[in-house]
This record gives structure tokens, C-alpha cells and sequence, in this order.
């Protein structure tokens, strides 16, 4: 309340460009080991690094979500995990 506009999205979109773009670009000039690749987010970022993790997880080999703002947009992040749980589940 009494502060600016938040907004918000592009989570896609920015997803993508990490994986076509900032991926080969970095790979391009240093040896890259993509059997251990991490992604590291804190508060938004560790939304977003959830967000990842739900969606496409096969982009990285680690995961790591500190503080993430999982309250963000009445619990929105929320909607990606069923669909992950039943892609992982171990039957």
C-alpha cells in the first residue's frame, strides 16, 4: 500500500533467453561442464529459480532458492508444482 506499482512476469521469456542465449554466448568462451550447471536466486530470484526449477528442469543440475518470495501473487507459484510432482513422482 502507498507504493509504486509492481510489475510483474516475462518468467518464460527470460528463461529462454538464459537457455538460447546467455548459455551458448558463455559457452562460447569457457569450458562449460553441462552435467553441473546451478542457478542461484534469492527473494524474486528465488521465485524465479522455482519458477525454473517447475517448469524446466532440465536447464540446470542444481537449484538454489533462497528466501524465495513464494508469497508473491497470492502463492502463484504454487499453480507449476502439481504438474512437476507428477512429471517426478516415483512410483
Amino acid at each position: 500500500e502507498n507504493t509504486p506499482e509492481v510489475r510483474t512476469g516475462g518468467a518464460g521469456e527470460f528463461l529462454t533467453f538464459i537457455e538460447d542465449q546467455i548459455k551458448p554466448m558463455i559457452e562460447a568462451d569457457s569450458p562449460i561442464d553441462r552435467n553441473r550447471q546451478a542457478i542461484f536466486g534469492h527473494s524474486f530470484g528465488g521465485l524465479f529459480v522455482l519458477y525454473s526449477l517447475f517448469t524446466r528442469p532440465s536447464a540446470f543440475t542444481t537449484w538454489i532458492a533462497a528466501s524465495a518470495s513464494i508469497y508473491w501473487e497470492n502463492c502463484a507459484i504454487n499453480a507449476f508444482l502439481p504438474q512437476f510432482e507428477a512429471a517426478h513422482a516415483t512410483r
